[in-house]
């Protein structure tokens, strides 16, 4: 957050001037000098410089001047087609032109540039969105001035990954666009910025010239923040007119989505398409595909045919098999690990993760289930401690036990409860200073709603594509592949005791952990 400086001192003013003349934005001045953007943009006229509210700051990226005039189609061709994993370059189907099309249609009524597309998972939807957004920003300059809002689940990183592979889809097509921040990009005069649903409706008020807005997964926010969104999303409808491109998958019955397919189509202000995975049939989706997917997946029906049911697959396949498929090069900065200490029968579930806190990719190192005693676990978990210089180990909180001899062996307090109360006695505990940042294993408690959090922000990291898996941790594929919830609540079934359950707990404990 930055402070607010009504006024900028000499070296402050060197820097505007400099900075200026580089043609970086006005706001990586304001973020860096840490004062208020307004001060930089004063000064900036104080003296006659010009911002990029003035200059453009892509105007000289070479290629750019490409781009314009052309066709949705053709800005493809010119910009480079996307791509998938093993196919190389794909077209942009024909259905993917329906969506465009639709989206663009104009009748002169109130559903114009308003488009709700219920679509099954893997179909593309998050792709074509980016695409939309960079045609429209860079065909010609119509929209300069404007601002284009991305908004989807509760965490920043999430939208930050749709604004990264914007980037990705000029630099792919080689054109480097100016520097800037995780969670925005300035294009052809556009900002363009991510927001993430929960927690942040007041962040979207009050823009003067919204031009587009991208709803991700709307199905699966949080149901307490969806009225909040809505109603600033419907605000703008009236007062900039912007495109608005609303997708998801299904999630449960009366879920936004199906509320939304549900409303009389006199009422409704969003033109709606329904797309199962037929539609992408021997396009993107191989016949191939289908029948692995049919064989593996408990949530076919949902996932790909549209169908809401209220007991649901938790993780997505086309997710799970991104995270053990793909090739990402990810130089982890730092490592955490999560343990599940079993009860006798169940096996004990470890994982061990490395996360670039630059970009956020996490890369599981280890993860699997072990039927050993718990001395050799014990061995084994400092082992890795040892050799990753793990910075937090978690470990559930009901095994105090366990805890304490693992705590005996690194630089932490064995008594660690006495400790804890007397880190919130002292205040030294607070919100800006968790139990992670003041000693190495960490109990993390296993209640209804933390359990429910931790499925969910799991989720949500195989979804944006932030993990990769080594092909041999088989058994928490299974389990990916297997879990099934109501609500988020686990349903123990498909998981039982040695199918997968501890492996998946200490997944995703390390996955939020990480983060949280």
């Amino acid at each position: 957050m930055t402070r607010q400086i009504t006024s900028l001192t000499r070296s402050q003013q060197d820097i505007v001037i400099e900075w200026t003349r580089k043609r970086i934005p006005y706001r990586q001045i304001a973020d860096y000098l840490e004062v208020d953007r307004g001060v930089v943009q004063r000064y900036q006229q104080k003296i006659q410089l010009p911002n990029e509210a003035t200059v453009d700051i892509t105007s000289s990226v070479s290629g750019l001047d490409k781009l314009k005039g052309l066709s949705f189609e053709d800005w493809n061709q010119a910009i480079g087609l996307p791509t998938k994993p093993g196919r190389g370059p794909l077209p942009i189907y024909d259905y993917e032109m329906t969506i465009f099309n639709e989206l663009m249609k104009v009748e002169g009524n109130h559903k114009d540039r308003h488009l709700a597309l219920l679509a099954a998972r893997g179909l593309g939807k998050t792709e074509l969105a980016t695409r939309i957004i960079s045609y429209l920003c860079t065909k010609d300059d119509s929209l300069k001035g404007s601002e284009m809002m991305v908004i989807t689940g509760n965490r920043q990183s999430l939208s930050n990954n749709i604004v990264k592979r914007i980037k990705n889809t000029f630099r792919n097509g080689g054109i480097y666009l100016e520097d800037s921040a995780a969670s925005y990009v300035d294009i052809n005069g556009v900002h363009i910025e991510g927001y993430p649903a929960a927690g942040h409706t007041e962040a979207g008020r009050g823009k003067a010239n919204v031009s587009f807005i991208f709803l991700d997964e709307s199905s699966w926010w949080n149901t307490n923040e969806t009225q909040g969104i809505l109603d600033v999303i419907l605000g703008y409808f009236h007062k900039s007119n912007p495109y608005c491109l609303f997708t998801s998958s299904p999630s449960a019955p009366n879920d936004l989505m199906d509320q939304i397919f549900n409303e009389p189509e006199s009422d409704t202000v969003w033109r709606r398409l329904k797309m199962d995975y037929k539609f992408g049939f021997g396009k993107i989706f191989l016949p191939s595909d289908i029948d692995r997917i049919k064989k593996v997946s408990n949530t076919f029906a949902r996932e790909l045919e549209l169908r809401w049911s209220p007991v649901t697959g938790t993780f997505p396949i086309e997710s799970v098999d991104f995270a053990f498929d793909n090739q990402m090069e990810i130089n982890p900065t730092y490592y955490v690990m999560a343990c599940d200490p079993g009860w006798s029968p169940a096996r004990f579930g470890v994982t061990l993760l490395g996360i670039d806190r630059r970009n956020g990719l996490k890369k599981v190192i280890v993860s699997d289930e072990f039927s050993e005693s718990e001395d050799n676990m014990v061995e084994l978990i400092i082992s890795l401690y040892k050799q990753f210089n793990v910075k937090n180990i978690w470990v559930d909180a009901s095994d105090k036990r366990f805890i304490r001899r693992l705590k005996a062996n690194t630089t932490d307090q064995v008594e660690y409860e006495a400790h804890i109360d007397y880190l919130k006695k002292s205040k030294i505990l607070n919100q800006y200073n968790p139990l992670k940042n003041l000693m190495v294993v960490v109990p993390l408690l296993f209640s209804n709603e933390s359990s429910k959090e931790m499925l969910s922000y799991a989720r949500l990291c195989l979804e944006q594509r932030l993990v990769s898996i080594p092909q041999v941790c088989t058994t928490l594929r299974n389990a990916l592949y297997s879990c099934q919830d109501v609500e988020g609540n686990i349903l123990k079934g498909p998981l039982s005791h040695g199918k997968g359950s501890d492996v998946l707990d200490s997944f995703r404990m390390a996955v939020y952990g990480a983060d949280n």
